[in-house]
């Protein structure tokens, strides 16, 4: 799916938010940029289970959602706790 030409990017949200506070930004990027847009665990319309929704709990979900799709490195944006999500992520795997 990333052929160069297309560099994936996530839009990751915490709490009461969702993919939609990123709605004005995901058109103007998907037009040079393969975005995916998700609600974190437990926000937005995301499943609600009984987990910890630690920081290191959000890392992997994100990590877990790109081994899905076989995306091995991209370019993460978050707000607010999305964001510490996202450097969580790099924390845990600086390699991928």
């Amino acid at each position: 799916m990333d052929d160069g030409k297309w560099k994936s990017r996530y839009f990751v949200t915490w709490g009461q938010g969702s993919v939609e506070f990123w709605l004005y930004n995901i058109g103007t990027l998907a037009k040079s940029h393969c975005v995916y847009a998700l609600d974190m665990v437990g926000s937005g319309r995301s499943d609600k289970p009984q987990a910890s929704y630690s920081l290191t709990y959000q890392a992997q979900f994100i990590k877990d959602f790109m081994d899905t799709l076989g995306i091995e490195s991209a370019t993460l944006i978050g707000n607010s706790m999305g964001g510490g999500a996202a450097l969580q992520l790099a924390l845990l795997f600086p390699n991928g």
